[in-house]
Order: structure tokens, then sequence, then C-alpha cells
């Protein structure tokens, strides 16, 4: 067998500093220079894989060395199978900045390393739609994205179900984009899970856009002192995910028929927790989402993101009551 070298160009960048990034450069030293069978990988963005809206890794078609480019088809950083995270788009892009770098090829990673941080393969998840595509992208990398969901999608889940799910799955890219990440700045999330203040702390300049991409640096010098005009952006964003996120589910479970007697106003809202329902019954008494956050002292986004919340858990107990009826009969 036949052994291949390849040197990986994983890094860091703790260093204090919103305008370069020093191990960048340590990188380029080390590797020039290098024997020509020697293969180079990088993954597909600086330090790790952060979502959409970072640069593409610099040191990509930077050496003649052959060069590999690394993606996460489970989609660390971004949502992982702890939910549906198909990110075509971001694939696309970068694929094409590969093979504008006259890329050797590609690695596509499937990880299952961390059971705490992962909670099953993407194989049998809807996250495997991204090795489906990233399989024709490879072939083609203009591949139609719409058109490769929908027949993955009839594939996995039936030619009628294909016509629900498809769109709404399609939004999963937007929805963890705008979840996990901060106006794309890597900071307040850790492997999907909330960050601990030291690492948020440290995200602040580890994960600084601005360090690739400099006319991001107004951006990521504002978030060491935040004013109002950015933690509204902040909440709208999230308030954004959240309404995108209900929208889909709403879409998906569209076609479910609930018999008359099991949506009483009055018996679901028995079934709500006494804070779901004092805020759907303020809504249902036709306060607007205004004045409900005057009445609780909150933002207007704080309270979509709760009346989605509440409306989704009364949805669920209409679910459980008709699931026990049925049983019952």
């Amino acid at each position: 067998m036949k052994k291949q070298v390849v040197l990986r160009t994983f890094q860091s960048a703790w260093i204090h500093d919103l305008d370069g990034h020093p191990e960048l450069e340590t990188i380029r030293k080390a590797y020039t220079g290098l024997p020509p069978h020697v293969q180079i990988m990088s993954k597909y963005c600086p330090l790790d894989f952060y979502g959409g809206a970072i640069s593409d890794e610099p040191l990509i078609g930077a050496f003649p060395n052959p060069h590999l480019v690394e993606f996460s088809l489970d989609v660390e950083w971004q949502g992982r199978t702890f939910v549906p995270v198909l990110t075509p788009d971001n694939f696309r892009k970068r694929v094409a900045h590969a093979v504008q770098k006259n890329c050797l090829g590609a690695v596509a990673r499937v990880d299952f390393p961390f059971p705490s941080m992962e909670p099953g393969p993407i194989f049998g998840h809807p996250n495997e739609f991204n090795a489906w595509y990233m399989g024709e992208l490879l072939w083609d990398p203009e591949a139609d994205i719409d058109d490769s969901l929908r027949r993955w999608s009839r594939i996995r889940y039936g030619a009628k179900a294909a016509k629900v799910l498809a769109p709404a799955l399609r939004q999963t890219e937007v929805i963890t984009q705008k979840t996990f990440f901060c106006l794309g700045q890597t900071l307040i999330s850790y492997h999907n899970m909330i960050a601990g203040l030291s690492f948020a702390d440290n995200f602040l300049w580890s994960q600084a856009l601005s360090k690739w991409d400099p006319s991001k640096r107004k951006l990521s010098k504002s978030f060491f002192e935040p004013n109002e005009d950015l933690i509204e952006q902040a909440m709208k964003e999230k308030a954004e995910a959240a309404q995108l996120a209900s929208e889909a589910l709403q879409d998906v479970s569209g076609g479910f028929e609930v018999p008359d007697a099991a949506i009483d106003a009055e018996r679901i809202l028995r079934r709500c927790r006494s804070a779901d329902r004092r805020l759907l019954e303020q809504q249902m008494q036709g306060a607007t989402t205004q004045e409900i956050a005057q009445r609780q002292g909150a933002t207007e986004a704080t309270v979509r993101i709760r009346l989605m919340r509440a409306r989704r858990a009364a949805k669920a107990q209409v679910f459980k009551a008709l699931n026990q009826e049925r049983t019952a009969a």
C-alpha cells in the first residue's frame, strides 16, 4: 500500500489582535519549500468550521503543493445532529473557491466522535442531505441545490412528504446561521452548546471576523462595547431565526388534520403552563406584541420568542390529547 503524506494547517488565533493572525505567517513559513509530493489540507475557513459568514481560509492555494479542502458534513459548530442543518449554499461557495484555487480535492467528514457533542451520525438524519449534495457538488460545482434537495427528499421521505419537507429543510441553513452565531461571528456557542463566560470572552478576540476581513473591523470591535443598536441587531437576528423555524414547523405540521373538538381554545389553554396561558390569552384578546412587551417589561423580540414557544407547547398538548383519545378508543 502506498502511503501519502498530508500536512494539515489547523491552527488557533488566541492573540489579542483584531487586525491580524500571526499564526498564518508561521504556517506559511513552515510549509514553504515542502517536497512536491507532500499534500496540504486546510479547513474551508480559518480555524474551524465557523459557518457561512467567515472568510475563506487564506492558506488555500497559497502553496505549489497539491491542496485539499476539508468539510464538516455534520456541520460542526452550527448544530450538528442536535437539529436539522442543511448547508448547501455554504458548501457550494466553498467548493467554488477551491476550484478557483486549483485544489486537488475535498475531504468530507461525517464525524461522530463525541456523543456529548453530537447525538447521532448524519445517516438517517436530515443532515444526510449534506453528504448527498457534497457528492453531487464535487462532480458538478454548480449543481442545483433545490433540484438536488427535492430528489433526495423524495427518496428519503416519499413524494408526498417531500413537497412539504424539502422547503422547510431548505430554511435550516439560515436558521442555524442566525442561531449559533452572532451577526456571523462565533461568540455565544461552544460546539453547539451555550459557551461559558471564559470561552465567550476569548471568542471576542480569537473569532473576530476582522482578522481575515478588514471590512468587519467595526463589527468585531463593537462586541467589546455593545450599544443598544448592536443588542437590537443581535436580538432581531435570534427572533428571525425563531420565526423562520416556527413557520417551517407549521408548514410541516399543516397537513395534520385535527378534529374541531380537539382545538377548543379553552381546552387547549387548560393544558398550558400558566405563563404560556397568560401570554396566549393576551394575544387572543387582541393585544399586540408591543403591548405585551410593555406589560412584561421585555423587548418585543423576547415576547415574539416566548409566544412562539407558547404556541409550540400548546400544539404539542393538542397532539398529545389526540394520541391519548385514539389509544383509549
